[in-house]
């Protein structure tokens, strides 16, 4: 079976489905799982390391190395050895999405290529507008539902106000 294109059409194989996704591709998005965390969203601060935007926040891709490569470490090239095994999960085709969506990257991610992505994706970071609000307002998030340990500072209601998502605990 030949490997899908990345492109806007990726999973999506009839025209049916296409047409289908056309028609809610504009709707705004409701976030039930996000892994920012409200000190990001207020912060708003660049991102600089692919790991600590990437890898770190996501407990299923920190779960998967930590499963898959005997390693603790949570970095793109630990991910990248550990994607080799969920060619046919969801969360393989879920990351060559979020490859292309954000970074133009149309290589399937493997062990071989991962420090050059890993290379062309810090590059992006540098011009410094990866910034929490950049990914939400790209992908239209409205509301994002956020979890919050007991332990968390919470910032002020007043900076909360100034984001420009609704946030539900």
């Amino acid at each position: 079976m030949p490997i899908p294109q990345l492109d806007s059409a990726y999973l999506l194989p009839t025209k049916l489905s296409q047409e289908l996704y056309s028609q809610i591709f504009d709707l705004p998005v409701i976030d039930y799982f996000t892994n920012l965390s409200i000190e990001d969203l207020v912060l708003n601060q660049a991102f600089e390391d692919v790991d600590k935007l990437w890898i770190q926040p996501d407990p299923i891709k920190c779960r998967t190395i930590t499963s898959l490569t005997k390693s603790g470490e949570g970095n793109f090239v630990q991910w990248s050895k550990a994607l080799s095994s969920l060619i046919l999960h969801p969360v393989y085709a879920w990351t060559q999405l979020e490859l292309f969506k954000w970074w133009g990257i149309k290589d399937y991610l493997h062990e071989g290529n991962a420090l050059e992505i890993y290379q062309a994706i810090s590059d992006k970071l540098q011009t410094g507008k990866y910034t929490p609000s950049f990914f939400l307002n790209q992908s239209k998030v409205k509301e994002i539902n956020i979890l919050v340990d007991l332990v968390d500072e919470l910032p002020s209601m007043e900076s909360l106000a100034k984001l420009d998502v609704k946030l539900r605990p």
